[in-house]
């Protein structure tokens, strides 16, 4: 880069006048002074330039960056002088310990005490005819923030319930996601087709439990692209109880009680739930279900006698982590037979086999009442309410 020079060119003059009387010669000397360049019009400033000023960057979080400066035209013994501007801060402070080359390099960007996500760097540049400032450059750092649902690191799901979690993430805008998850001490698998910002759990079992993250592809100055790797994890807890099983259907007249309904095999449940259970009742073929109030034990005893048919079950109430899950048995069915009760209308000490009677039945498991004729006397012993019968027709 030519500096500019000035060189001075001094000369006389003279300055004739004429009158209307004759001519005469006023001789004046003066001396001008021409200021001739021996440089571009558009460098006529003295001193240091800077030719390349320092640029921003993206990277991503914990990688190193390298900020550059070049500079032409300095006089004597050059000195620089890198400082920074942290987001929030009223101006610029020397780096220290001090950066006193042309490049300053940052290491761990965005890390613990490392310049975050939009600070700001320039250099201060001295040489004998003064002191010059870069323009400033951003650093922007591209990192994973968290992970949405936020506030949580676990998540306990029931068989069959959906979780969706999104990637959220500062800086540039990512290039691609990669969903992995644990699968050993040090051992992390991608995901088939989980290539989105968020990853679903639909239908949950138990094969989908385990930790999860994501890996995020952003696009960086230096590099094209840069990779972070999540350092927040999400852990997805399944918890899913085995309802076991109860007793088998029985059949009784109406009016009797049931044998109780024995646990076959107890309800399980991860080995850190709170286990209990709630029986249900339904006389409508199970279109309809009643919790039985206070009975929360593995066996149910009935407390009274039954007139009608009736189905159970019960259900095992898994507690984890404060989620509530459930799993309920096969029902069991108590058929109800029922209970004939023949009024003694029309029958006499003159019947005898082969007579025909009209009679009336009530069925008292439908607490119906129905009525018949035309039904012939097979056996009946006089003055006594015993008789056997069979329809006439």
């Amino acid at each position: 880069m030519m500096k500019c020079h000035q060189r001075e060119v001094k000369g006389p003059a003279s300055l004739g006048i004429t009158t209307r009387m004759g001519t005469s010669r006023l001789v004046v000397s003066l001396i001008i002074i021409l200021i001739i360049n021996t440089c571009p019009m558009d460098a006529f400033a003295e001193g240091l330039i800077i030719v390349v000023q320092p640029t921003d960057i993206a990277d991503c979080k914990g990688n190193t960056v390298t900020f550059k400066i070049t500079i032409a035209d300095a006089a004597g013994t050059v000195h620089y002088c890198w400082q920074q501007k942290w987001p929030g801060e009223p101006g610029f402070s020397d780096i220290v310990p001090a950066e006193t080359t042309d490049k300053l390099k940052v290491s761990n960007i965005g890390t613990g005490t490392s310049p975050p996500d939009g600070t700001q760097f320039r250099v201060s540049v001295s040489d004998d005819t003064g002191t010059y400032y870069s323009e400033a450059a951003t650093l922007t750092v591209n990192r994973i923030v968290g992970i949405a649902p936020i506030g949580k690191a676990g998540y306990t799901l029931c068989a069959g319930s959906n979780i969706t979690l999104t990637t959220l993430t500062d800086g540039l805008e990512p290039l691609g996601y990669q969903w992995i998850k644990h699968e050993g001490p040090g051992i992390w698998y991608d995901i088939p087709g989980a290539t989105s910002p968020s990853f679903s759990i639909l239908d949950a079992n138990w094969e989908d439990a385990g930790e999860y993250k994501p890996r995020v592809i952003f696009p960086a100055t230096e590099s094209g692209t840069c990779i972070e790797t999540s350092t927040i994890v999400r852990t997805v807890t399944l918890n899913i109880p085995e309802p076991g099983t109860i007793g088998s259907d029985q059949e009784i007249p109406s009016g009797t009680t049931p044998d109780p309904l024995l646990s076959l095999i107890e309800a399980i449940g991860p080995q850190e739930a709170i286990l209990s259970y709630q029986w249900e009742e339904s006389t409508d073929e199970g279109n309809t279900w009643t919790e039985i109030s206070g009975i929360t034990t593995p066996d149910y005893a009935f407390p009274e006698p039954i007139h009608t048919t009736t189905h159970y079950r019960r259900t095992a109430v898994s507690v984890l982590n404060e989620v509530s899950c459930s799993a309920t048995t096969d029902s069991v069915t108590i058929s109800v037979r029922d209970h004939l009760t023949i009024s003694k209308a029309m029958i006499t000490n003159s019947m005898k086999p082969g007579d025909e009677i009209i009679y009336q039945i009530n069925y008292a498991n439908r607490n119906t009442i129905g009525t018949a004729q035309n039904v012939k006397i097979i056996d009946y012993l006089p003055h006594s309410d015993k008789f056997t019968f069979v329809s006439a027709s």
